[in-house]
């Protein structure tokens, strides 16, 4: 495979373009001669997200936002790509870390691809990264009313929304109502990811499936797998990888209420995935004491921990929400918090992990032959690949997707590389970008 690796050129503009209050952007005609691409980026002021009730109120982010990247002197409406990050990244992590802006430039002005527009959003949150989806308190719930971190699955409908009010693209207008209810084309439009935004990808067009191409790059594609299974690259799972990194980091042989805050060190990558997980897929409110980790918290909340053995608690509180910031009475209190897939001591909680598995994991939703018709109906084809020293152990997983997936489109591309998650990532997506630009691009 050749690699490209370009770096971000200095001619890339980065200029803030806020939307002032109103609910259409101007559409912005995409046709002026630029030395090189153009990167800016845009914060949605959309009322639906900002006003309404939910339990991330006080979480600390404001509202969506995304980098675009113009290309140079195009003319007329373009196809478009909404790329979206990894876990602990924001939207600048393609356009200033990986260089995109200036692959990009490359792989245009060598006519290896056709103009396009790319949209970035953000998808990083106070646990890490919202994967792209609804935190709602029980699945199927209404993503604001019970809504726990985020309605990060709507807000990246509304980012597409946006964008295609506001730039000149070769896509029918989107608009999220109707979308979701099952109207509109997919013609002009991919979406795409690495790890978290290969995950997002996937699911939000199961959601709308309105893409001609999706670009799943290092996904996290089974979840059960990951979770319960010793991987042959990791030789552990996902549990035993928590326990260690509590161990190097904590000196401890299980995982404790301080494990909740490793997701915010570095040396704790797979603490921070499945933290990150846990408030996208089985998030959880109540008093301080309905969080059996509470007991170790406080001794005097011992009840919160019926049997009493530490061992098997799961259940961490992560910040006060609402009540009296210190309460006589913890049940006057409300506190968020996530329930893991695994105990303190590395077993699996069952029911934990079948909330995962039948709402959320890729491979599961990929066997679901309504879903993927729906896809397949839209003529979206998959571009799938992943590294064999995968530090997440993702290779298996993504051959396994592959083959689940192909059994109902007819357009998968599946790759296997040498690398680890994020290795090689400007080659992968140059030959990815090829593969889009000649689903989407100009005839």
């Amino acid at each position: 495979m050749m690699r490209f690796a370009f770096m971000m050129s200095s001619s890339v503009v980065v200029a803030a373009a806020a939307l002032a209050g109103c609910e259409r952007a101007e559409v912005v005609e995409v046709s002026r001669p630029l030395a090189r691409g153009e990167v800016v980026e845009v914060v949605v002021s959309d009322p639906a997200v900002e006003t309404q009730p939910s339990l991330r109120d006080g979480g600390g982010e404001g509202p969506p936002s995304y980098f675009a990247y113009l290309p140079a002197s195009a003319e007329g409406p373009l196809p478009v790509l909404y790329l979206l990050s990894d876990v602990g990244q924001d939207q600048s992590a393609f356009p200033y870390f990986l260089g995109l802006g200036a692959l990009l430039d490359e792989l245009i002005e060598s006519e290896e691809i056709d103009p396009i527009l790319v949209i970035m959003p953000n998808g990083l949150n106070e646990m890490g990264g919202g994967f792209y989806t609804d935190s709602v308190l029980f699945p199927g719930g209404d993503p604001f009313a019970d809504a726990a971190f985020g309605p990060w699955g709507l807000e990246l409908l509304r980012v597409i929304e946006d964008a295609e009010h506001r730039f000149s693209t070769d896509t029918e207008p989107f608009d999220v109502d109707a979308v979701l209810a099952g109207q509109g084309s997919a013609r002009g439009r991919a979406i795409g990811g690495l790890g978290m935004g290969a995950y997002g990808a996937f699911v939000t067009a199961l959601r709308a499936p309105v893409f001609e191409a999706l670009l799943l790059h290092s996904g996290f594609f089974d979840l059960r797998s990951g979770v319960m299974a010793d991987d042959p690259v990791l030789g552990e799972s996902w549990g035993d990888r928590l326990l260690r990194e509590s161990n190097d980091v904590l000196g401890s042989d299980h995982l404790v209420p301080e494990s909740a805050g490793l997701r915010e060190v570095g040396e704790a990558p797979m603490t921070r995935l499945i933290f990150a997980m846990a408030a996208a897929f089985s998030p959880a409110a109540g008093p301080l004491d309905s969080f059996d980790m509470a007991s170790l918290i406080d001794t005097s909340l011992v009840h919160a921990d019926p049997d009493g053995d530490p061992l098997n608690n799961f259940q961490y509180p992560i910040r006060q929400v609402g009540g009296a910031e210190t309460p006589e009475d913890p049940e006057d209190d409300l506190w968020l918090g996530v329930w893991l897939p695994v105990q303190a001591d590395g077993g699996i909680v069952d029911g934990v992990l079948l909330r995962w598995s039948l709402y959320y994991d890729p491979s599961f939703l990929a066997s679901n032959g309504g879903l993927m018709g729906a896809l397949e109906n839209a003529g979206t084809g998959l571009w799938i690949d992943a590294g064999t020293r995968d530090e997440y152990g993702l290779a298996d997983d993504a051959e396994h997707f592959a083959e689940v997936a192909g059994a109902h489109l007819s357009s998968i591309v599946y790759e296997q590389h040498s690398g680890a998650h994020d290795d090689r990532v400007n080659e992968r997506l140059g030959l990815s970008l090829r593969w889009v630009s000649e689903r989407i691009g100009s005839d």
